[in-house]
């Protein structure tokens, strides 16, 4: 939906669970929260579908008063990052591969009431 709206997309509001927090590397602006991944198997194309999620700001201690398996609820506009595919050996038989099809999603926040604690 977000790449297919482009710019005018409508902001919207994603449901997610805390993993973790990852500070500013050096040169950067924005810390991160990242939400657990949701995966999907597409069963036609025997793909998984990722779909990871950040949230970022510049205010590292604000951001941490949002421990790992906080539910939040982040509204706004996101940006996405391009697919990736990536292929790994199957646990069950490492002579297959899984194809991971990737579609990252980051709201980097405006207003720190963006996000709030379920």
């Amino acid at each position: 939906m977000l790449k297919s709206r482009g710019d005018p997309c409508h902001p919207f509001a994603l449901v997610g669970t805390v993993e973790d927090f990852s500070a500013v590397r050096p040169g950067a602006k924005n810390n991160f929260l990242t939400l657990h991944q949701v995966n999907y198997f597409e069963s036609t194309t025997g793909e998984v579908m990722t779909f990871p999620v950040s949230i970022g700001h510049s205010d590292a201690t604000w951001l941490q008063q949002y421990p790992a398996n906080t539910e939040v609820i982040a509204f706004g506009v996101w940006k996405t990052a391009d697919v990736t595919r990536n292929k790994a050996p199957k646990k069950q038989d490492p002579e297959k591969t899984t194809t991971y099809v990737n579609h990252g999603m980051t709201l980097y926040l405006k207003f720190k009431r963006q996000v709030v604690a379920v």
